[in-house]
């Protein structure tokens, strides 16, 4: 299995085009660009079904901040936690 490797969402986009303009031949621009024919199978469906916006950075740690208040409130709220208790 090859390891990932970072990627920015403009170099995202620059893939996918090119694998649009190339017929979605889906392991020449994984050659390419060094990356899996899988992860450029994704972006491409995610390109086709988002726009660019589906190419953003998706990490948890990045784009999603949870106070503790919410997680306070989510975890009392939640009928699976809330039993527990």
């Amino acid at each position: 299995m090859m390891k990932a490797r970072q990627t920015s969402p403009k170099e995202r986009l620059e893939i996918v085009q090119d694998c649009l303009n190339n017929g979605k031949n889906y392991g020449a621009i994984a050659l390419k660009y060094n990356c899996s024919y899988q992860q450029v199978r994704n972006w491409v469906l995610r390109y086709e079904k988002m726009g660019s916006a589906g190419l953003e950075d998706r990490h948890a740690d990045d784009n999603v901040h949870i106070h503790t208040a919410d997680h306070q409130y989510f975890a009392a709220h939640n009928p699976v936690t809330s039993r527990r208790s």
